[in-house]
Protein backbone atom coordinates (compact mmCIF):
# COMPACT_ATOMS: atom_id res chain seq x y z
CA UNK A 1 0.00 0.00 0.00
CA UNK A 2 2.83 2.46 0.06
CA UNK A 3 3.36 2.42 3.55
CA UNK A 4 6.49 3.08 5.93
CA UNK A 5 6.07 0.94 8.73
CA UNK A 6 8.08 -0.97 11.45
CA UNK A 7 6.89 -4.34 13.14
CA UNK A 8 7.09 -4.80 16.70
CA UNK A 9 5.59 -7.75 18.13
CA UNK A 10 3.36 -7.65 20.94
CA UNK A 11 4.31 -10.62 22.49
CA UNK A 12 0.21 -10.82 23.61
CA UNK A 13 -0.70 -14.05 25.30
CA UNK A 14 -3.03 -16.24 22.49
CA UNK A 15 -5.56 -16.91 25.38
CA UNK A 16 -9.49 -17.68 24.42
CA UNK A 17 -11.96 -16.82 27.42
CA UNK A 18 -14.33 -19.52 27.75
CA UNK A 19 -17.79 -18.88 25.79
CA UNK A 20 -15.91 -16.14 23.38
CA UNK A 21 -16.76 -16.56 19.60
CA UNK A 22 -14.11 -16.90 17.00
CA UNK A 23 -15.04 -13.06 15.82
CA UNK A 24 -15.04 -11.77 19.34
CA UNK A 25 -11.48 -14.08 20.26
CA UNK A 26 -9.62 -12.28 16.92
CA UNK A 27 -11.24 -8.89 17.89
CA UNK A 28 -9.60 -8.98 20.95
CA UNK A 29 -6.55 -10.41 20.44
CA UNK A 30 -5.55 -7.42 17.32
CA UNK A 31 -7.03 -4.73 19.80
CA UNK A 32 -4.70 -6.44 23.00
CA UNK A 33 -1.64 -6.72 20.15
CA UNK A 34 -2.32 -2.73 19.13
CA UNK A 35 -2.44 -1.19 22.69
CA UNK A 36 0.66 -3.16 23.44
CA UNK A 37 2.62 -1.64 20.65
CA UNK A 38 0.54 1.82 21.44
CA UNK A 39 1.64 1.81 24.66
CA UNK A 40 5.32 1.84 23.81
CA UNK A 41 4.53 4.26 20.94
CA UNK A 42 1.88 6.50 21.19
CA UNK A 43 2.61 9.25 18.74
CA UNK A 44 2.33 5.90 16.29
CA UNK A 45 -1.11 4.83 13.78
CA UNK A 46 -0.90 1.33 14.94
CA UNK A 47 -2.24 -1.21 13.32
CA UNK A 48 -2.87 -5.03 15.25
CA UNK A 49 -4.07 -8.00 13.62
CA UNK A 50 -4.78 -12.02 14.60
CA UNK A 51 -5.81 -14.33 12.56
CA UNK A 52 -7.51 -18.16 13.28
CA UNK A 53 -8.59 -21.13 10.79
CA UNK A 54 -12.62 -22.00 12.08
CA UNK A 55 -13.33 -25.23 11.04
CA UNK A 56 -16.95 -25.24 12.93
CA UNK A 57 -16.13 -24.05 16.90
CA UNK A 58 -12.40 -25.55 16.57
CA UNK A 59 -10.00 -22.56 16.32
CA UNK A 60 -6.60 -23.89 14.43
CA UNK A 61 -3.62 -21.38 14.79
CA UNK A 62 -0.18 -21.92 13.85
CA UNK A 63 1.04 -25.66 14.11
CA UNK A 64 3.87 -26.34 16.46
CA UNK A 65 5.37 -29.55 15.41
CA UNK A 66 4.81 -31.60 12.03
CA UNK A 67 2.57 -33.50 13.74
CA UNK A 68 0.73 -31.12 14.49
CA UNK A 69 0.23 -29.40 10.88
CA UNK A 70 -0.86 -32.82 9.66
CA UNK A 71 -3.48 -33.36 11.89
CA UNK A 72 -4.45 -29.61 10.74
CA UNK A 73 -4.56 -30.94 7.38
CA UNK A 74 -6.18 -33.96 7.24
CA UNK A 75 -8.89 -32.06 9.38
CA UNK A 76 -8.80 -29.69 6.95
CA UNK A 77 -9.00 -31.63 3.62
CA UNK A 78 -12.00 -32.16 1.41
CA UNK A 79 -14.19 -29.57 3.91
CA UNK A 80 -14.78 -26.06 4.27
CA UNK A 81 -13.49 -23.70 6.73
CA UNK A 82 -13.37 -19.80 7.88
CA UNK A 83 -10.81 -17.40 8.05
CA UNK A 84 -10.82 -14.93 10.80
CA UNK A 85 -8.99 -11.85 11.33
CA UNK A 86 -9.27 -9.00 13.78
CA UNK A 87 -8.00 -5.67 12.56
CA UNK A 88 -7.10 -2.72 14.89
CA UNK A 89 -6.09 0.32 14.12
CA UNK A 90 -5.23 2.81 17.15
CA UNK A 91 -3.53 5.82 17.52
CA UNK A 92 -3.73 6.94 21.21
CA UNK A 93 -2.42 10.13 20.41
CA UNK A 94 -5.70 10.84 18.57
CA UNK A 95 -7.93 8.74 20.00
CA UNK A 96 -8.64 6.83 17.30
CA UNK A 97 -10.03 3.18 17.77
CA UNK A 98 -11.75 1.04 15.01
CA UNK A 99 -11.43 -2.86 15.06
CA UNK A 100 -13.30 -5.24 12.85
CA UNK A 101 -13.37 -8.62 11.15
CA UNK A 102 -12.57 -10.13 8.10
CA UNK A 103 -13.90 -13.46 7.15
CA UNK A 104 -13.31 -15.15 4.16
CA UNK A 105 -14.40 -18.88 3.23
CA UNK A 106 -12.14 -21.47 1.93
CA UNK A 107 -12.50 -24.90 0.27
CA UNK A 108 -9.43 -27.34 0.67
CA UNK A 109 -9.92 -30.18 -1.94
CA UNK A 110 -9.50 -33.78 -0.40
CA UNK A 111 -5.95 -34.08 0.64
CA UNK A 112 -3.90 -37.53 0.05
CA UNK A 113 -1.52 -38.25 2.82
CA UNK A 114 1.33 -38.22 0.66
CA UNK A 115 0.80 -34.76 -0.70
CA UNK A 116 0.24 -33.97 3.90
CA UNK A 117 3.30 -35.61 4.41
CA UNK A 118 5.48 -33.98 1.52
CA UNK A 119 3.57 -30.47 2.52
CA UNK A 120 4.39 -30.68 6.23
CA UNK A 121 8.47 -31.21 5.37
CA UNK A 122 8.43 -27.89 4.04
CA UNK A 123 8.98 -24.95 6.19
CA UNK A 124 5.48 -23.45 4.70
CA UNK A 125 2.88 -24.89 7.39
CA UNK A 126 4.43 -23.25 10.93
CA UNK A 127 3.76 -19.71 10.53
CA UNK A 128 0.62 -19.85 9.02
CA UNK A 129 -2.60 -20.33 11.16
CA UNK A 130 -4.44 -24.02 10.21
CA UNK A 131 -0.66 -24.67 8.70
CA UNK A 132 -1.11 -23.57 5.14
CA UNK A 133 0.00 -21.14 2.90
CA UNK A 134 -1.98 -20.31 -0.18
CA UNK A 135 0.82 -18.08 -1.30
CA UNK A 136 3.10 -20.94 -1.50
CA UNK A 137 2.91 -24.90 -2.42
CA UNK A 138 -0.70 -24.99 -0.94
CA UNK A 139 -2.42 -22.88 -3.54
CA UNK A 140 -2.51 -26.64 -5.00
CA UNK A 141 -4.84 -27.61 -2.48
CA UNK A 142 -7.64 -24.97 -2.52
CA UNK A 143 -10.92 -25.28 -4.17
CA UNK A 144 -12.88 -22.63 -3.79
CA UNK A 145 -12.07 -18.94 -1.79
CA UNK A 146 -15.42 -16.51 -0.84
CA UNK A 147 -14.13 -13.55 0.13
CA UNK A 148 -11.06 -11.60 0.32
CA UNK A 149 -7.88 -13.60 -0.94
CA UNK A 150 -5.50 -11.06 1.13
CA UNK A 151 -7.11 -12.15 4.17
CA UNK A 152 -6.12 -15.72 3.39
CA UNK A 153 -2.75 -15.31 3.22
CA UNK A 154 -1.98 -12.67 6.02
CA UNK A 155 -3.07 -9.51 6.41
CA UNK A 156 -6.53 -8.55 5.03
CA UNK A 157 -5.86 -5.08 2.74
CA UNK A 158 -8.92 -3.90 1.71
CA UNK A 159 -10.13 -3.71 5.43
CA UNK A 160 -6.55 -2.36 6.24
CA UNK A 161 -6.56 0.41 3.95
CA UNK A 162 -10.14 1.21 4.94
CA UNK A 163 -9.93 1.51 8.35
CA UNK A 164 -6.45 3.49 7.62
CA UNK A 165 -8.60 5.57 5.76
CA UNK A 166 -10.70 6.35 9.01
CA UNK A 167 -7.98 7.19 10.65
CA UNK A 168 -7.65 9.82 8.52
CA UNK A 169 -5.02 8.47 5.88
CA UNK A 170 -5.73 8.80 1.93
CA UNK A 171 -4.37 6.96 -0.64
CA UNK A 172 -3.02 9.42 -3.47
CA UNK A 173 -0.52 8.48 -5.87
CA UNK A 174 0.51 5.17 -4.85
CA UNK A 175 1.23 5.96 -1.07
CA UNK A 176 -1.04 7.29 1.86
CA UNK A 177 -0.92 11.01 2.77
CA UNK A 178 -2.46 12.66 5.97
CA UNK A 179 -5.66 13.82 5.51
CA UNK A 180 -6.35 15.94 8.24
CA UNK A 181 -10.35 16.49 7.04
CA UNK A 182 -10.61 13.26 7.83
CA UNK A 183 -12.90 11.73 10.64
CA UNK A 184 -13.48 8.40 12.08
CA UNK A 185 -16.54 6.85 13.14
Amino acid sequence: MGLAFEIIPSDIPEIAIEGETNEAFVKRLAEWKALGVAEKRREALVIGADTIVALGSLRLGKPASKEEARKMLEMLSGKKHEVLTGVAVISLESSFRKIEVEKTAVWIKKLTSAQIDEYVETPEPYDKAGGYGIQGRAAAFIEKIEGDRTNVIGLPLVKCARLLEKAGLIFTSGCFQPDLTAQGD
